[in-house]
């Protein structure tokens, strides 16, 4: 952990009441060098920290509705934040154990439905109708009773579906 208080959305890290970026810090040495003052300790030591922490810092991105959108830019614009800060700290505050949300479950939307399946009928039972989505109905077969031809000896049963042995 380092000594310095780091900005990584300004790449700056504050060192002797100035906040500073790498370029910044790396041109100040390099005066003081000059200058014949060797007493970059504390100059080297904030350039070391800022480099070190941006190097390990990742972008990542999701998703968020549009009203808690504006309220964290609103807050962000009133407390002279960054959005990215204000969530760095929510997340550290999370992690740190304040504590998790109450679980939401996943919309039903996103979890598959079971497929609606008709018992069989029974012996003497005519089904009228049968639910089933907009997709299986657009795949689905229409069955018609088969109709005897005149080398089939068999006759159609009394439903009209099956041929009788």
């Amino acid at each position: 952990m380092s000594d310095f208080t780091l900005d990584v959305d300004r790449e700056a890290v504050h060192m002797d009441g100035s906040w500073y970026t790498a370029d910044e810090l790396a041109k100040k040495v390099t005066e003081m060098l000059g200058a014949k003052d060797f007493k970059i300790g504390t100059a080297a030591s904030a350039l070391e920290a800022l480099q070190a922490a941006l190097a390990d810092v990742r972008d990542i991105g999701f998703r968020l509705p549009g009203t808690m959108l504006e309220a964290l830019e609103s807050t962000a614009g009133r407390e002279g934040r960054t959005t990215s800060a204000i969530l760095r700290d929510a997340l550290q505050a999370y992690l740190d154990g304040g504590g998790a949300p109450a679980a939401v479950p996943a919309p039903a939307a996103l979890e598959p439905a079971p497929a609606e399946v008709a018992p069989a009928p029974a012996a003497g039972v005519t089904v009228e109708s049968l639910s089933v989505s907009e997709a299986d109905a657009a795949g689905a077969v229409t069955l018609t009773a088969k109709k005897p031809d005149s080398g089939n000896a068999g006759a159609l049963d009394e439903s009209g579906w099956f041929e009788k042995k």
